[in-house]
């Protein structure tokens, strides 16, 4: 077993190195500590978190395409199109 964790930590403005944590799993031949386990449970927060981003994304991508099917029509038909969505 090694004496440190293969993961990395940052140091601000001195960039990354290595964590000093001590290890405590195997995964592919590298020992890792609880903090930097590859194959970690994701808690309750992360899964909610990871969630939002996916969602995010999603929207943003939604806006893109808006955005792009939108970019040759003129502003007649844009207000058209508007009329029409809210008309009952």
């Amino acid at each position: 077993m090694e004496n440190k964790c293969s993961g990395y930590v940052s140091l601000g403005r001195m960039g990354i190195g290595h964590c000093h944590n001590k290890p405590k799993v195997e995964r592919n031949g590298k020992w890792y500590c609880g903090v930097h386990d590859p194959e970690k449970p994701l808690t309750k927060s992360q899964i909610a978190s990871n969630e939002r981003y996916r969602k995010r994304g999603l929207m943003y991508e939604r806006r893109e395409l808006e955005k792009s099917a939108c970019a040759n029509l003129t502003n007649e038909q844009l207000k058209d199109m508007a009329d029409k969505v809210s008309s009952p």
